[in-house]
């Protein structure tokens, strides 16, 4: 099995409602800015030969994964969520 360091991912068009759901959404920066930090981040880990995978997080089901397993929609919890994504597609031991 490949072991891949998931990252959640944003689609512009879902952006400003995600922002809007967390409780710590006053910290996004603007869609364009954060899409290059993302791109950054998944050029380092490449560099180092590590695999990443985009874990895309859709505002309902990100706020119904947080309400049943008693998550904060945070950055923890948004890790939380990519990492239990990433274990359901057998990405994650």
């Amino acid at each position: 099995m490949t072991i891949a360091i998931p990252l959640p991912w944003y689609e512009e068009k879902t952006y400003e409602q995600i922002r809007a759901l967390m409780v710590d959404g006053e910290h996004f920066t603007a869609f364009a800015a954060w899409e290059s930090d993302a791109l950054r981040t998944e050029a380092f880990f490449a560099a180092k030969g590590e695999t990443t995978e985009r874990i895309y997080v859709e505002p309902a089901a990100f706020t119904q994964w947080c309400e049943a397993n008693g998550r904060k929609a945070d950055a923890s919890g948004r890790v939380a969520y990519a990492t239990w994504a990433a274990r359901l597609r057998g990405r994650q031991p």
